[in-house]
């Protein structure tokens, strides 16, 4: 199963976040990452 995980880049409701969102593969290989904080799109395509 390929996993996505989505987190917020910046600050939300007073906390800070630790960005990082990425996608993983089902071998549990990471395919993308954000580079850590800010405005990130991660795209993956199938093959």
């Amino acid at each position: 199963m390929t996993v996505v995980i989505a987190n917020h880049g910046g600050p939300s409701g007073g906390y800070v976040s630790a960005g990082g969102s990425g996608i993983w593969g089902s071998d549990g290989t990471l395919i993308a990452k954000a580079a850590g904080t800010g405005d990130c799109l991660i795209v993956a395509r199938a093959t």
